[in-house]
């Protein structure tokens, strides 16, 4: 079970407002809100990932490429 403490009265009221606004009881909405929150991946994940896909280049070989295409 989570609880917030000191959550301003202005995002209590957004937050209640959107959840109506998706048909959704406050309780629903905020999970469903966290679930996703979650589910997706943080900045260090998707960075990660893009090393792992990243080509193994060599400022050499990146150079003559460059300048290979200049003539």
């Amino acid at each position: 079970m989570i609880h917030i403490r000191d959550l301003p009265d202005d995002v209590h009221t957004q937050l209640r407002v959107k959840a109506a606004e998706a048909g959704l009881s406050l309780s629903a909405y905020l999970r469903r809100e966290l679930e996703n929150l979650a589910l997706r991946k943080s900045v260090a994940e998707i960075l990660g990932r893009n090393d792992d896909r990243r080509a193994k280049l060599e400022t050499g070989a990146v150079l003559d490429a460059v300048h290979e295409g200049r003539r």
